[in-house]
């Protein structure tokens, strides 16, 4: 995992060929609220990179980020989400 300081942060076109070169698979998950869901399409165009975002819940509202995830579901849950997700992209 690559964790950047904010969404907003440009990743260069650098850090992304040295992890092309280094991994097989780069996925961007990055929070639910506007800022997250935009750069996180625009890296994913930009790159050819999969992306995947936390699921709405019941109600139909989006956690906003892992954090809010894991008080909800717990963590266990969000690991399962996650490889889940992962499994449905290669």
């Amino acid at each position: 995992a690559v964790a950047c300081k904010s969404e907003s942060s440009l990743v260069s076109n650098n850090a992304i060929s040295l992890l092309k070169k280094r991994f097989n698979h780069i996925i961007i998950f990055y929070d639910n609220d506007e800022a997250g869901q935009t750069y996180s399409k625009k890296l994913s165009k930009k790159y050819s990179l999969n992306s995947i975002e936390l699921p709405q819940d019941t109600a139909g509202t989006l956690p906003k980020d892992p954090a809010d995830f894991i008080q909800v579901y717990g963590q266990k849950h969000l690991k399962t989400f996650i490889n889940k997700e992962i499994l449905s992209i290669n």
